[in-house]
């Protein structure tokens, strides 16, 4: 024995960065927009924190079978949802 506990498997890597991916995928709209989360209401923060839930956990699972669609593809159709989401709920807000 060298000390070291058993390796990690490489799915529970790319699963791991593949969360990191959504969540910035979806958080990134958010100051893109000049939205703050202080500011939103119940409605409106139910459904990014929604998007964020599921951007996260279907990145994360597809990422440790399927690395490249877990990383990019998938955080990619998220982030375009929740522009979607914050460019209707900054049109909605009074200039």
């Amino acid at each position: 024995m060298n000390g070291q506990g058993p390796k990690a498997p490489a799915s529970s890597y790319w699963g791991k960065v593949s969360l990191v991916a959504g969540a910035v995928a979806c958080v990134l709209p958010l100051p893109l927009f000049g939205l703050k989360a202080q500011t939103l209401t119940g409605p409106e923060e139910g459904v990014l924190l929604g998007l964020f839930v599921a951007s996260m956990a279907i990145s994360s699972l597809l990422g440790s079978r399927r690395p490249l669609l877990g990383v990019l593809a998938v955080p990619a159709c998220f982030f375009g949802l929740s522009a979607l989401a914050c460019w209707y709920i900054a049109s909605l807000r009074p200039r």
